[in-house]
């Protein structure tokens, strides 16, 4: 369905190849999409069909801008504390390889290779005010009770520190779909959620309406800001938007 890799030349941010290409969405999410007919595929606010991974890291979309902002927004020698929760690899070595004063540590609640287990519900490991900065990207989608999870983040972040907080977000939908009785299986997930370890699917208001609701003030980088070169030379969708939130 999608080329191996386009015919442009592109920049990877994370890991800083240079006139590289990139691969496409594995063809899995297309293939399941139309077996168990779920709608909305294509319609994210951000992961590309045909620009989605870095061919020499493997860097997805998301990571790459990700890298971006870290890049612009920090010189590399600050000294402060990062929590990152269910952690992307490439963009973990990144962060190991970029900053070397940082107090860094990663949350999963399944994975082993995490320096610490945790319900992103129940950081009760984590004090009030603690943390400086934190990455939280595609982890609350798959998270029953999210805004349980948005608030415990608010609380862990220090007062004027910030994080990355992101979830897949459909721009064919005006309401989340979340809560469905009918939606038990793999199948079904697939079919209304777009992902079989999704509990909803993201409209754009609505994201943005529980994220403010806890607290946090709320900051959204797209292509306006970053500018259409850069984003032409990071391979991501149009429409992709970086949300960063601060207390």
């Amino acid at each position: 369905m999608f080329k191996y890799f386009t015919r442009h030349r592109y920049y990877c941010p994370v890991c800083l190849s240079k006139n590289i290409d990139f691969k496409p969405l594995p063809a899995m999410y297309a293939q399941n999409a139309e077996k168990y007919g779920y709608k909305y595929f294509g319609k994210s606010e951000m992961t590309t069909l045909d620009t989605y991974s870095c061919l020499k890291c493997g860097a997805s979309d998301r990571e790459r801008l990700y890298a971006l902002y870290l890049e612009n927004n920090f010189k590399g020698d600050e000294s402060f504390i990062l929590y990152h929760f269910s952690p992307e690899k490439r963009l973990q070595h990144y962060i190991i390889k970029r900053f070397n004063n940082i107090q860094y540590k990663t949350f999963d609640l399944k994975a082993n290779d995490v320096d610490i287990k945790a319900d992103i519900t129940n950081l009760n490991m984590i004090s009030e005010n603690e943390c400086d900065f934190f990455i939280c990207s595609h982890v609350i989608e798959h998270v029953e009770d999210d805004i349980k999870a948005i608030k415990e983040l608010y609380r862990i972040l220090k007062p004027g520190g910030k994080g990355i907080l992101m979830a897949p977000i459909s721009l064919a939908i005006n309401k989340t779909i979340e809560n469905l009785p009918d939606v038990k299986t793999d199948e079904d997930r697939w079919k209304y959620y777009g992902q079989n370890d999704h509990v909803r699917l993201y409209a754009k208001n609505d994201f943005i309406n529980r994220i403010k609701a806890s607290g946090f003030k709320l900051n959204m980088f797209d292509e306006r800001y970053y500018g259409k070169k850069m984003y032409k030379k990071l391979g991501l969708k149009k429409t992709s938007v970086l949300y960063v939130v601060e207390k």
